[in-house]
């Protein structure tokens, strides 16, 4: 669709919202309305249609924008198709970890390894991430599959929930009416947060070391030179809405910004740069912002990819994280990668 077009049918979209009509909306929607569109304050239909704190309509839009995803995903896999092709097959681990220097926070901040395998058009992750609802997360053992060789691409990705068994198909299963309605009951009871990355202040230099001299490149892994970049003034805009407040006429959101720092050590030798991630991150992240803002990061380092970084959240909180573990050798993870049968049905 023409920009200047989606950019009119998502504006339009908002404004029947923001005024409660929803068969307009509805109209719209058929129409190829994005309900990811963001208008200039930040906030997209899905949005607005949480501050409304309408249940119904939020379901509606809610599986609108879960078509849309799935379209997204399929009108991209033949291009995804010919990148995973051409990336090496390999394994390696993604740490990553809040902490602080405060052993009581610590406790309560996320941190996980994942597990990733590529062996030709297979892709397995391991997570042990279970479940992840704002400050509230539980440990788990989750496995996401990819497999580009199945003969319907509708049924190339595949979550299994290794402790229960159960198994979902992200392209397929849409519309699960139960699943939905515990989504949209969480949400209603969460704050709306939205943050908006200002990436025309931010600013990356090599970092500096004795008499001002650019620190030399270090070895990682004993497989890969890394070069050390400081990331100052990342400005972020945070809007914020209460969920009390859902509903409410003329809500305002809490208005602050926050600028992060931090440390990024960005490899030409690793093995995918990240212009190969990107038609990835287009296709398979759910809200356009996300992938948006992901890859303005990342095109910030033209010096390859960050292998490795530690990112001052706050003054004694830090996010960091590593690629280790990598190996290219396929006979110790070839299998890995095959996706195991779904559990044969019981016989009557």
């Amino acid at each position: 669709m023409d920009e200047n077009l989606a950019g009119e049918l998502g504006q339009r979209l908002i404004n029947s919202i923001k005024t409660k009509d929803y068969d307009e909306a509805r109209r719209l929607l058929n129409e190829g309305a994005d309900p990811r569109w963001s208008d200039e304050s930040g906030l997209n239909a899905m949005d607005y249609v949480q501050l409304n704190n309408d249940k119904d309509f939020f379901k509606e839009i809610i599986i609108a924008n879960r078509k849309i995803n799935v379209r997204t995903v399929v009108a991209k896999l033949p291009e995804l198709i010919d990148r995973i092709f051409q990336i090496p097959d390999m394994s390696f681990q993604f740490k990553w970890k809040v902490y602080s220097w405060m052993p009581l926070v610590t406790s309560f901040c996320p941190n996980d390894v994942w597990t990733v395998y590529k062996v030709g058009g297979k892709v397995r992750i391991d997570s042990t991430t279970a479940d992840w609802t704002g400050s509230r997360w539980a440990r788990g053992d989750i496995s996401l599959y990819i497999d580009l060789h199945v003969p319907d691409l509708r049924d190339s990705f595949i979550i299994i929930d290794n402790n229960t068994g159960e198994r979902v198909n992200l392209l397929r299963e849409v519309e699960n009416s139960d699943e939905i309605d515990i989504d949209v009951d969480n949400l209603l009871k969460m704050d709306l947060l939205k943050g908006s990355l200002h990436p025309e202040v931010f600013q990356i230099n090599r970092s500096k070391g004795t008499f001002g001299r650019d620190l030399p490149p270090v070895n990682i892994e004993n497989r890969w030179s890394a070069t050390q970049y400081d990331l100052t003034n990342a400005k972020i805009t945070f809007l914020y809405y209460y969920s009390e407040n859902f509903g409410k006429p003329d809500q305002e959101p809490i208005v602050h910004s926050k600028t992060y720092s931090g440390k990024f050590w960005c490899s030409r030798d690793f093995p995918v740069q990240p212009s190969a991630i990107t038609p990835f991150l287009e296709a398979l992240t759910p809200f356009k912002e996300t992938a948006k803002n992901i890859l303005t990061l990342l095109g910030m380092f033209e010096s390859g990819m960050p292998v490795k970084a530690t990112v001052y959240v706050f003054p004694t909180v830090k996010f960091a994280y590593e690629i280790v573990n990598y190996t290219d050798n396929i006979e110790l993870f070839g299998t890995k990668v095959d996706m195991p049968p779904p559990p044969e049905t019981p016989q009557n």
